[in-house]
């Protein structure tokens, strides 16, 4: 198992967390998938379908869980890596990137789950919710910008950001989802829109708990809906996104109404960051 306080060595190899169960000989060029929040829930759910479907994987959470999951999605006959990493942490997206820089091969597939409120700790207070919607969605838009980088330098791939609630009920951390929702769902918007034409797909599919109709209803038809928060169906949805076509041409017309609706929702301070990580340089993430 790679941890935060190690160096990417050679992925998929005999520093993973498990040995490969049979050779791929016959690919030319192995292509794998990063699956992060993978140790349970949403993202162990996308991981043993990307697993099913050939996939060799790295994946990723902060719990030591991690290695298990990662022994179980091996007996499905692929080659699993995890890395022991907190999807809140912008180090720990940095660290993910260089795992997949580091891996023997072509990183296709990016799928990544975000359990929105699971780090947080609220309070009565603004900054506390403030704080909460930064800690939910700043390092996996950085990653995602990462990843977005990596593939369209490499021809091409899939990024999937799914999220899911921790038991959001009505309240502050009811707000803090809704507006971590619409942060993510405006950056993969705009982020699809930057990278397709250099054959990189963005997708989002997630749970809307507003369920108050509007703007958020009408766009449920632009990024992936679940109706409800059981994880095999979001992993359904979640891999549907990478093959369907419903995006074609979608990001540039979602990206301004999801962005006045995160504007509506939490203010011109907090949406301002989403347009300084979506930099065609990468210099400012």
């Amino acid at each position: 198992m790679i941890t935060d306080n190690s160096t990417p060595a050679r992925m998929f190899g005999r520093r993973t967390a498990v040995r490969p169960r049979r050779a791929r000989a016959h690919r030319m060029t192995r292509e794998f998938a990063l699956v992060t929040g993978a140790s349970c829930g949403v993202g162990f759910a996308v991981a043993k379908r990307l697993a099913e479907r050939g996939y060799d994987l790295i994946v990723a959470d902060g719990y030591q869980e991690i290695d298990t999951a990662a022994d179980t999605l091996a007996v499905l006959g692929t080659d699993v890596a995890a890395v022991q990493a907190h999807i809140h942490r912008a180090d720990q997206a940095r660290l993910l990137h260089r795992c997949a820089k580091a891996a023997d091969g072509r990183l296709v597939v990016a799928a990544l789950s975000v359990p929105i409120l699971d780090a947080c700790c609220l309070d009565d207070s603004l900054d506390s919710a403030l704080n909460a919607v930064d800690t939910s969605v700043r390092a996996t838009m950085l990653l995602a910008r990462l990843l977005g980088g990596e593939m369209a330098a490499n021809g091409g791939g899939s990024i999937v950001v799914t999220g899911s609630p921790a038991d959001p009920v009505p309240g502050l951390d009811w707000a803090v989802y809704t507006a971590s929702s619409a942060l993510l769902r405006a950056f993969v918007a705009t982020l699809h829109n930057e990278l397709r034409d250099c054959g990189v797909k963005v997708t989002a599919v997630m749970p809307d708990p507003c369920g108050q109709g509007g703007v958020a209803d009408i766009l449920s038809g632009l990024v992936g809906r679940a109706a409800t928060y059981d994880a095999a169906d979001i992993a359904r949805q979640a891999l549907a996104s990478l093959t369907s076509d419903d995006w074609s041409g979608l990001g540039a017309r979602a990206t301004d109404a999801m962005s006045a609706l995160a504007r509506r929702l939490i203010g011109d301070g907090v949406t301002s960051p989403v347009r300084h990580l979506i930099s065609p340089t990468g210099a400012a993430v």
